[in-house]
């Protein structure tokens, strides 16, 4: 989000009077709802630096000449079950996963799969996710 004053005023400038600006991330009070949390012990801190607070977003897009028009907050599903939540993680293709040293990856990828044989198979995986919408005044 090092840009993201710049992002705001670049749309401020681009959009007409009522345009909108839709805005799908997490943010850090949603941190908790990460499945892999518990399994990677650094995951937490690597998830922190790199969102952004509801608040702050608020502030710049509104700093920009913005105002909020809607936010909700959904619990959006990863995937069907823990076993297959493994096979995707393991492919190290998640932005925050891919910046953990391999031995803490491989320690949390085995705890994961060790999880997915005690979880029901029918246990969906997934985090809350928030949905912005932001008004040009």
């Amino acid at each position: 989000m090092q840009n993201l004053q710049q992002v705001a005023e670049e749309c401020a400038r681009i959009l007409r009077s009522g345009g909108v600006v839709c805005i799908r991330n997490t943010v850090t009070e949603e941190i908790p709802s990460y499945p892999y949390l518990t399994f990677f012990p650094s995951i937490g801190e690597i998830i922190r630096s790199k969102l952004i607070s509801r608040v702050r977003l608020g502030e710049v897009f509104n700093g920009a000449g913005f105002s909020l028009a809607t936010h909700r907050s959904q619990w959006d599903q990863i995937s069907p079950s823990w076993e297959k939540f493994a096979d995707k993680i393991s492919l190290r293709a998640d932005s925050f996963t891919a910046q953990l040293p391999d031995d803490e990856f491989a320690d949390g990828l085995n705890a994961i799969r060790i999880h997915s044989q005690s979880a029901s198979p029918s246990e969906r995986v997934g985090l809350n996710v928030d949905q912005f919408v932001f008004r040009n005044t």
